[in-house]
């Protein structure tokens, strides 16, 4: 049928953007100024004390953090846990100048196909070419690309995968009955929105609010359990 020759067409669209714009992260040099090389440095640190046996991790452990810079494990920390696992799966082959630009690249992707795969939900296999321009507008919007172009803001890049999940999910509040997945994916989503950045996810509570009142309002009475269940789900995260 012409129905997956079309699906593969939009995933590999929107897989070619995405190469197209992160490319240039697809090295194991460093890109960027001093906060890449922070960020670089914070990784190494993370990766050393694994290596020792230290666990959980600590800042100024080892000869990367001697200056006991607290940013960001101790207040984004998903950018040295995700790290460190992408550095055990990769068998420690790449380095964390190598791991911190893996990390940047996959973040992107994710945050596209999770945009594609969020409004394809949303709206149907109908507007299937509709979702896949949403998703690459997304990965190519200046307010985007500009995070690691020119600012090199790594710990605001991690939330990429997250914020379309977590919007789609409102979404879905918003037009069907308070369901145990949505309530669930957002609870996910803004888990770890809030340990990548606190920042955006202080922002994004704000936005979403509203929108999750209103769909939650006619029928948190019912599903007080499912309700509670998310909350605790996001507390744990």
């Amino acid at each position: 049928s012409t129905r997956p020759a079309a699906e593969a067409r939009h995933w590999l669209l929107l897989a070619w953007v995405c190469l197209h714009v992160i490319g240039p992260y697809a090295t194991s040099a460093l890109l960027g100024g001093g906060d890449a090389q922070h960020y670089a440095r914070q990784l190494a640190d993370v990766i050393a004390q694994r290596n020792q046996g230290i666990f959980p991790w600590f800042v100024g452990q080892s000869g990367f953090a001697f200056n006991g810079d607290i940013h960001p494990l101790r207040t984004a920390p998903y950018f040295q846990y995700v790290g460190a696992l992408l550095d055990t799966l990769t068998a420690h082959r790449l380095g964390s100048v190598g791991v911190l630009n893996l990390l940047i690249v996959l973040s992107l992707g994710a945050g596209g196909f999770g945009c594609y795969l969020s409004a394809l939900r949303l709206a149907g296999r109908r507007h299937a070419w509709t979702a896949c321009l949403l998703a690459v507008a997304y990965v190519t919007s200046p307010g985007v690309l500009a995070l690691v172009y020119d600012g090199d803001m790594i710990a605001s890049w991690m939330t990429l995968p997250w914020l379309p999940l977590a919007f789609a999910a409102v979404a879905r509040l918003w037009t069907e009955e308070a369901s145990a997945p949505a309530l669930v994916q957002l609870a996910a989503a803004m888990g770890a929105i809030w340990l990548a950045h606190p920042p955006i996810a202080f922002w994004t509570c704000w936005a979403l609010w509203p929108a999750l009142a209103r769909g939650l309002a006619a029928s948190v009475r019912q599903r007080v359990w499912v309700l509670a269940g998310a909350i605790a789900c996001r507390a744990a995260l």
